[in-house]
């Protein structure tokens, strides 16, 4: 079984605030770049014999951010700060395996 998920949206909205956290302007007036990630799930049954148990069972593998796109999820908003407007924390692609046993 393939599963493709490709998810595409605005990016979140955060405001701007000063070295003393208050804010800046309208809150929720700036935002994070579009959120693209195209995700993938491929799994394949199994049968697993213990005795004269048959057990059902999905083997497989996923891959997050299969296009590696850099998606920040945190920004430096203090206008004060050298690296203001700076996006930091993008989770990179991301591989997972998978085993479930189905009862």
């Amino acid at each position: 079984m393939v599963l493709p998920v490709l998810d595409v949206r605005t990016g979140f909205p955060y405001s701007l605030i000063d070295q003393t956290r208050e804010f800046v302007g309208p809150r929720d007036a700036e935002r994070f770049p579009q959120f693209a990630s195209l995700d993938l799930q491929v799994t394949r049954p199994i049968a697993l014999h213990f005795g004269r148990e048959k057990l059902k069972a999905r083997i497989g593998f996923s891959v997050f951010n299969l296009l590696n796109r850099f998606n920040p999820r945190d920004v430096q908003s203090d206008l004060d700060s050298e690296r203001f407007g700076a996006m930091f924390n993008g989770v990179g692609r991301t591989f997972r395996g998978k085993f479930v046993l189905d009862f």
